[in-house]
């Protein structure tokens, strides 16, 4: 509904630990992607940035984790070819300005050693995010604010000294607030979900790791209600009109594959792929084309 995309097209992390009684550490980021479209020698621009700060410890021992984050978004765009594209606005040109303020994520983990083999983990997360925005061309402003949360608990394993199993089954919620100051009403998004995850990591050579895993939701229901009269949850944009949507589903499947390279002691590179793919249908094993991702990420450490 506002401004900008998640910026993820260049990122910088830092990172600095606490050598002491109580292990500390604390982290900076900064993020920012730019993209332009150009439509009869108009062109439309969208450039989003994020700075990030954390700061997490361990306690009891080794057996417990925390971690906080702050995240602060600055985004514009300008949609002067109204391309509908960028903005998200459906109806013509607009130049939408960031009016968020910081959002915030807390983390708890705890480690359940069960022998020399076998290790449970268990996560508790809550996380704020405003994605407000404003027009910079008109008094328009939306007010958008997610709370969500998320539990989930993984079984490490290392049936064989180089290989390590991972299984997991998480519950996840969120719910999504926007609001318009102009024509009233707000549209509200919920989810929850049931994720389960498997991922396999082998020390296939002296410096190189080699994963693959897979994800998918057990179940998935989303719900939607618009009583802005802009027809949102249906889709109809033209009519418009108050509606609501539910949706039920166990979703599609998401393999990814992977490896790290200790390129030396102080060096890590780590190149993943992932794919989409569906259990039903033709795409039983060839998964959608369009959803194939890939990351690479290199990691320093300053000794």
């Amino acid at each position: 509904m506002g401004a900008g995309f998640p910026p993820v097209n260049n990122r910088v992390d830092l990172f600095y630990g606490l050598h002491s009684a109580l292990p500390m550490g604390f982290y900076l980021s900064y993020a920012d992607q730019y993209e332009k479209n150009t439509v009869g020698g108009l062109t439309s621009k969208d450039q989003s940035t994020e700075w990030n700060l954390g700061a997490g410890g361990i306690f009891g021992g080794g057996m417990l984790e925390g971690a906080v984050n702050i995240t602060l978004p600055s985004s514009k765009c300008d949609d002067a070819a109204g391309t509908h594209t960028l903005c998200g606005d459906a109806f013509g040109g607009n130049t939408f300005k960031s009016d968020a303020g910081p959002s915030f994520s807390f983390l708890a983990r705890h480690h359940a050693n069960m022998g020399n083999i076998y290790k449970i983990l268990t996560t508790a997360q809550i996380l704020t995010i405003d994605a407000s925005t404003k027009d910079s061309a008109s008094p328009a402003k939306i007010k958008d604010n997610t709370l969500g949360w998320r539990i989930d608990t993984a079984l490490n394993s290392k049936p064989i000294p180089d290989a390590l199993v991972v299984v997991g089954i998480g519950l996840a919620a969120a719910n999504d607030e926007i609001k318009f100051n102009q024509g009233g009403g707000k549209i509200t998004f919920t989810e929850l979900a049931i994720p389960v995850n498997v991922a396999v990591e082998h020390q296939t050579f002296k410096s190189v790791k080699t994963r693959i895993g897979l994800s998918k939701p057990l179940y998935n229901k989303s719900n939607c209600k618009d009583t802005t009269g802009g027809g949102i949850c249906s889709g109809n944009l033209i009519t418009g009109g108050l509606d609501k949507a539910d949706v039920v589903s166990d979703g599609a499947a998401k393999v990814s594959a992977g490896l790290g390279w200790a390129v030396a002691d102080n060096l890590m590179i780590d190149a993943v792929i992932n794919q989409d793919v569906l259990f039903t249908g033709t795409y039983a094993l060839s998964g959608v084309p369009e959803t194939l991702s890939s990351k690479l990420s290199a990691t320093y450490r300053f000794k």
